[in-house]
């Protein structure tokens, strides 16, 4: 029974690796779709395409997407890359409050997700964004509102810039 038991444990053990290995594989390869759809665009694009998850993650007066109140932001396992961090330093540089780099509790958003003809043989200069945002299941009907009176102000943002994005 003992011999049974390590092999089982060793099976699984090498099931989780395997998974893992694929998982940073898919990591992967979406990361270069992504990498070559964002290249292909012009610099406006660029912009608002990196922007958008900083823009739900934070809510502050000084960035685009703000309106008064309370409004759900935060999306789960958000991290800034580089760019994202440099553009919160220089909005702080120009006047802006001090950013809280960790946003606290269980977060609002769940995902933030780029649909439609993104990093697809489909899309072109011409492309618009759909973009998803998911969140949690206990937001009530003022906040999903609130977050949605957001996403129309990003929405403005972006189409300032020349770019089309759709929540």
């Amino acid at each position: 029974k003992r011999g049974c038991f390590q092999t089982l444990k060793i099976r699984r053990i090498v099931l989780y690796l395997y998974i893992e290995t694929l998982k940073q594989r898919l990591d992967a390869i979406n990361q270069l779709r992504v990498d070559r759809a964002v290249v292909a665009q012009g610099p406006a694009f660029q912009q608002v395409y990196s922007l958008l998850p900083v823009l739900l993650h934070h809510h502050y007066p000084q960035m685009p997407g703000y309106l008064e109140g309370k409004v759900p932001h935060g999306v789960c396992i958000f991290t800034p890359d580089e760019s994202q961090q440099a553009w919160l330093d220089d909005l702080v540089e120009k006047g802006g409050r001090p950013i809280d780099p960790t946003v606290e509790g269980e977060l609002p958003i769940t995902g933030v997700y780029s649909m439609g003809s993104t990093s697809s043989i489909g899309q072109s200069q011409t492309s618009d964004l759909d973009i998803w945002v998911c969140h949690q299941s206990w937001l009530d009907n003022e906040e999903r509102n609130r977050l949605q009176q957001k996403c129309l102000l990003l929405e403005k943002w972006a189409a300032s810039l020349g770019v089309e994005v759709s929540f």
